[in-house]
């Protein structure tokens, strides 16, 4: 008969209590100090001041917290409270800045820099960091469609215009990219080339709701009237619970383009 070996040591059962903590209570601790709440980085055990650390210990310490700075920052990325973003992004850009001061060519720091400026509502520097990883890699779509947002967002449209182009060259498969381009054609009245791109996000996934309404409002501009009744007919069909506020949206679209309502 197997028995236990009893010279084995379990696990403390206060261990399992002090696991069982709740979603709740874990973000409190998350936004009250990030340090305690997640699992750190081994620190460097040397002691003494900076000025004394071997240049050596100075660059690994300075990897762990780029490395830390960076999960804090994917962390900041998911759907958390914006309170925890915001205390994610004050606790990682410390981090980030002292690595980019030995290598400022490490792009995926600077893109996490970039961010965590963006998440702290600080957009036009964030809006620098990203231009100047886009200088050593102007092929990194993440960094096009983040520098795009944020130049939207300060209203340099046609700077936006220009990024988002880029990154459909660097992937014309992007639904997203190729709606956010098509709202600033808009924004700016190319309504052609505003319907053009809409349309191949649509085609791309068929379920946006909001490329729908765009894609109507295009027509409207370019006097596509009947089609763009038989695209606004084929979405009442498609959300019947919208209809109320559906019908008074393409009531206003009309009367803005000059179309009088039947």
């Amino acid at each position: 008969m197997a028995s236990a070996d009893h010279r084995i040591p379990r696990r403390p059962e206060s261990l399992d209590q002090e696991r069982s903590v709740t979603s709740s209570q874990w973000l409190t601790e998350l936004e009250r100090s990030p340090e305690s709440a997640l699992v750190l980085f081994p620190q460097s055990q040397g002691g003494g001041k900076s000025s004394l650390r071997s240049e050596v210990s100075v660059r690994n310490d300075s990897v762990v917290g780029r490395d830390f700075g960076l999960a804090l920052v994917d962390l900041a990325s998911l759907k958390v409270p914006n309170s925890v973003r915001r205390r994610l992004a004050e606790y990682a850009l410390p981090l980030l800045t002292s690595n980019l001061e030995l290598w400022p060519n490490d792009v995926s720091a600077r893109q996490g820099q970039g961010y965590a400026f963006w998440l702290l509502d600080r957009k036009a520097e964030a809006l620098g960091e990203f231009e100047k990883a886009l200088d050593v890699a102007p092929k990194r779509e993440e960094v096009l469609v983040y520098a795009a947002a944020v130049a939207a967002q300060l209203d340099q449209t046609d700077f936006a215009i220009k990024l988002w182009r880029r990154a459909l060259d660097v992937n014309p498969w992007s639904p997203r990219s190729h709606h956010e381009l098509a709202k600033l054609l808009a924004h700016n009245h190319q309504w052609q080339e505003a319907l053009s791109q809409i349309e191949k996000s649509l085609d791309l996934d068929p379920f946006q709701f909001e490329s729908h309404l765009l894609r109507i409002e295009c027509r409207l501009e370019l006097g596509q009237m009947e089609q763009a009744g038989k695209e606004f007919n084929d979405l009442l069909r498609l959300s019947p619970e919208k209809a109320s506020n559906l019908n008074r949206w393409f009531d206003e679209r009309k009367a803005r383009t000059g179309i009088k309502a039947p």
